[in-house]
């Protein structure tokens, strides 16, 4: 593994100093360069694929955002009050912003955006408030009211996400009014401007200069498109990139360790916000069966691979949740790693060994399935291949099956897949928006439980707790659903998981970002 690593590594190098030395791209001294596997994509703050999130963070705003602590702060909008039961949100905005083009932030453009959200709003029912959203209104030039079809307490915070609840410029949305047709550019009110887009080379954000609030101290952010682990290390290494950051896939384990060790990198963690997990169909033949998915659980060694594989740099899971997560804390029993226990719920079960195949079968059934992942994800290769020796011992095979990005997704949104890698989103989409998927359709989450007999209970608890006022009823009702989800076994938990930066000495230091999917580019700056 290691020589093929080597040689990857020494034809990557040969490919980056070619790229390299085509690079025509000015480099100043308030330039910082960053990696990434695949373009923006266009950049609609509306829309979810191919957009890339931590690039719609940077131009896009919304009206409120989620603090360090988990409070809810003012944003675009500087203060809000909401009746009595939930249905009325009434916004105070800012009335010092403009977009980066320089239109007036406002009453007007906020209901414009609202407006092209409700046009759009069947493929954005994924989100829980989108389901609720009945329309907007605006009050005077300041001030805008939301209403929704029902109580729903859990607004302001969805109202944090990256999207799909964000602000073009009015300007930019389609004459047809519906974003889901697209935008003209991607013009936000956010602290950075896409200058370019190199397809498969860069993308170039630049500061924006009519930014309301405080303005970065880095001027540009050019983001070099590099897809394989190996080369994004060695683009760090040569000084092609500053900085690596997201999920720990941005590299392999054993670079992360190596860099880890070098005094040359900076090598950070953020707190530990969402769950890696394996997600099983319950619906496939085999996994419809409880003993195979316990069995699963017992005979994955999630300690000793976290601490030999990943290097120790994350806990090892053994809840869909952390207990950290609101609603959460909950006495569930982990599944111990035991050999012995998993070839017992097999044989009870009935899932005979062939001693020529080594794999068990009954009837015509045999348990052999697919493990579906990214095949640009580092880490999640070498859980997969950890997973397949593991379930292998017990007689069950593991064909791994790597796809890209945007097939990976779509494969595991649709339902088509035995086993598919998975995770839940960190804060501030745990546990409502998260539980809120399970709900619909085009869900990796919900198309797995659809094997599950009382999946329609699931769903009618997890309606419930999002729309009741009552604090108690909400805490029941996910103490329910996630006591049912643990003990049938749908999820492998392998461990819990924030993000990762990796930079180098032109970089100062800065403070990890508290959620999910963002890079704090505005708070870095270029060290001395």
């Amino acid at each position: 593994m290691e020589n093929r690593k080597v040689k990857n590594m020494i034809f990557s190098l040969f490919i980056l100093l070619l790229v390299s030395g085509c690079d025509t791209t000015e480099v100043s001294d308030k330039t910082l360069t960053f990696a990434w596997e695949k373009n923006a994509g266009p950049l609609n703050p509306h829309q979810t694929i191919p957009n890339q999130m931590y690039a719609q963070a940077m131009i896009y705003e919304s009206l409120v955002k989620y603090g360090k602590e988990g409070k809810i702060e003012p944003w675009l909008a500087k203060s809000w009050s909401i009746n009595q039961d939930a249905t009325e949100y009434t916004f105070h905005l800012r009335e010092d912003v403009t977009f980066s083009n320089g239109e007036r932030f406002d009453a007007l453009a906020v209901k414009a955006n609202f407006d092209a959200l409700l046009k759009n709003a069947e493929k954005l029912k994924w989100l829980q408030i989108m389901k609720m959203l009945k329309s907007t209104e605006v009050v005077d030039d300041f001030t805008v009211k939301i209403y929704f079809k029902d109580s729903y307490f859990q607004a302001l915070q969805e109202l944090t996400l990256i999207r799909p609840i964000r602000f073009i410029a009015p300007s930019q949305i389609p004459e047809s009014g519906n974003t889901g047709d697209g935008i003209k550019s991607p013009i936000g009110t956010g602290p950075w401007v896409l200058e370019s887009t190199e397809l498969g080379a860069q993308d170039t954000f630049v500061r924006n200069e009519n930014y309301w609030g405080n303005k970065p101290d880095i001027q540009k952010v050019i983001v070099k498109i590099i897809g394989d682990p190996n080369t994004r290390a060695l683009a760090l290494e040569t000084g092609e990139v500053d900085l690596l950051y997201g999920k720990p896939g941005q590299v392999y384990p054993d670079t992360f360790k190596r860099l880890q060790s070098n005094p040359d990198y900076d090598v950070k963690l953020s707190t530990p916000f969402a769950t890696r997990t394996i997600t099983f169909n319950t619906t496939r033949p085999g996994l419809n069966d409880i003993a195979v998915r316990k069995a699963i659980n017992h005979a994955v060694d999630k300690d000793s691979f976290n601490k030999l594989v990943l290097n120790g740099v994350y806990t090892t899971a053994d809840t869909l949740f952390s207990k950290t997560v609101p609603y959460a804390d909950i006495p569930l029993e982990p599944y111990a790693f035991d050999i012995e226990t998993a070839k017992q719920l097999l044989n009870k079960s009935g899932w005979i060994l062939d001693d020529k195949s080594g794999v068990r079968s009954k009837g015509d059934v045999t348990l052999e399935f697919g493990l579906l992942y990214n095949g640009k994800d580092a880490v999640m290769k070498s859980i997969a291949e950890y997973v397949q020796n593991s379930l292998d011992k017990i007689g069950i095979k593991i064909n791994l099956v790597a796809q890209e990005r945007s097939v990976f997704f779509s494969l595991q949104n649709k339902g088509e897949f035995d086993l598919v890698f998975n995770r839940t989103w960190g804060v501030p989409y745990e546990p409502h928006v998260f539980m809120s998927g399970m709900t619909r359709k085009n869900n990796a989450d919900y198309e797995a439980q659809q094997g599950l007999e009382n999946k329609s209970y699931i769903d009618e608890l997890i309606t419930e707790a999002l729309l009741t006022p009552d604090d108690d009823v909400r805490r029941e009702n996910y103490k329910i659903v996630l006591t049912e989800l643990h003990e049938k076994a749908v999820y492998l938990p392998i461990s819990f998981s924030g993000s990762v930066a990796i930079s180098g000495k032109r970089v100062a230091d800065f403070d990890m970002a508290h959620m999910t999917y963002y890079v704090p580019f505005e708070e870095m700056k270029i060290a001395n």
